[in-house]
């Protein structure tokens, strides 16, 4: 007995990209065993008696994988609510092996490679939800073969179109047998199931379209064409590329994304945008029409400050040596309550954490350095270094926003 192996992901296209450091498959010594494997995967039918497995069903294997996937992916973001995409190397991740068994059939087994890459705890949920996914696509089967269709309503449309596609190839008492071997949980595909897949999809698909809605996102323009009146907006949580279209009778609304536009890319202020969108299946758009306003909701001073912020407040203790403080939690409190006032000042404001905990402010006028200390016990340490003419001086104070705005803007010490 003969075992092949080859991927699911790259069939058709001689891409392999296992690498080094892969799991390794079950032997053929052992393949008849339950062991190791992540499904099956049998062709049964007179066209499959002969061995090996006819070109065009190789198509099956391919339609198989992609059901999968997408399944795996609604499963995925349904867990990561914020999330509008999967992480990447998702889809690497998930590099199914078909192997199969010489014998005069075209039965196999399907093995999930678990490369080097892969192999820390930090992906077993993406392996979990790979499982989930095999189990619902063989629910689905399950209860369409006996004219249940609420699984299958509960599929996003883009996880249906790609369910349908299962069991394309087959004709007359041609049947797909797959599932999970380590559970003896299959489930049989026929042309019969593969039609009733075909019609709950365009049933579901036909229901009426909600139309445009009233629709708003936050993030960065980065790019504006004034000819077609649009600019691209770079979506705050999922990184994605909004095209947003505003009329011409808007007064000052291109001057204003002109003003707000991020030539690099970053350095420009958070916006939110408003409009009319079609939302798709899971609530999102990639176009929002008839713009009719655009607000700053971050400046940019801000936003490099809070970001400074969180990379400060995320120091573990022990950050700079033995002894070295976390940022204590007042502190942070007192910080964050500070940074949306400091959106106007006039100097640029450097921030760092100290060997105590401590947060830690620096700025410069005309040879001259300032600095600010916010202590725990909310209390807050004032500094004027003059480098010109040496003179040193400094108070402490209990903490207060409005007075470290102040000694920022003016510089004055109180006696």
């Amino acid at each position: 007995m003969t075992v092949v192996a080859a991927s699911l992901r790259s069939m058709g296209s001689g891409d392999d990209k296992s690498g080094s450091g892969a799991a390794t498959a079950p032997s053929p010594e052992t393949a008849d065993s339950d062991d190791g494997w992540f499904a099956d995967f049998s062709l049964i039918g007179k066209r499959f008696d002969a061995r090996g497995m006819p070109a065009e069903s190789a198509l099956e294997v391919s339609h198989y994988r992609e059901a999968l996937f997408e399944i795996a992916r609604e499963i995925y973001l349904s867990r990561h609510e914020d999330r509008q995409r999967v992480p990447r190397g998702f889809d690497d991740a998930f590099d199914l092996r078909l192997v199969r068994v010489d014998g005069g059939s075209a039965t196999a087994r399907v093995f999930l490679n678990r490369t080097g890459a892969y192999a820390s705890a930090d992906y077993d949920e993406w392996f979990d939800v790979f499982d989930l996914a095999r189990e619902r696509l063989t629910t689905v089967f399950q209860q369409v073969a006996v004219n249940n269709d609420s699984s299958v309503r509960d599929l996003s449309p883009r996880e249906r179109r790609s369910v349908r596609k299962v069991g394309s190839t087959l004709t007359g008492k041609e049947r797909l047998r797959v599932g999970d071997p380590a559970q003896h949980r299959v489930a049989l595909v026929d042309v019969e199931v593969h039609a009733t897949l075909a019609s709950i999809d365009a049933a579901l698909s036909s229901a009426p379209d909600t139309g445009p809605v009233a629709a708003s996102a936050e993030g960065v323009i980065v790019e504006f064409d004034s000819r077609y009146q649009r600019f691209e907006l770079r979506d705050a949580v999922s990184d994605r590329r909004i095209v947003c279209h505003f009329p011409s009778y808007v007064p000052g609304l291109a001057s204003q994304v002109r003003q707000s536009m991020a030539e690099d890319g970053v350095t420009a202020p958070d916006v939110r945008v408003s409009g009319v969108a079609t939302l798709d299946e899971r609530g999102y758009f990639d176009r929002l029409l008839d713009v009719g306003s655009i607000q700053v909701v971050r400046p940019w001073k801000e936003k490099r400050l809070r970001r400074r912020f969180e990379e400060i407040h995320g120091l573990a203790a022990g950050w700079h040596g033995p002894g070295s403080a976390a940022l204590a939690d007042d502190v942070a409190t007192d910080l964050q309550e500070f940074l949306p006032l400091a959106v106007d000042v006039d100097v640029h404001l450097a921030l760092a954490s100290t060997h105590e905990g401590h947060a830690f402010l620096e700025w410069r006028r005309e040879g001259v350095v300032f600095s600010a200390e916010i202590e725990p016990g909310h209390k807050l340490y004032l500094c004027v270094d003059d480098t010109v003419s040496g003179a040193l001086s400094d108070s402490e104070e209990r903490w207060r926003a409005s007075r470290l705005l102040d000694f920022v803007e003016r510089g004055v010490l109180r006696d």
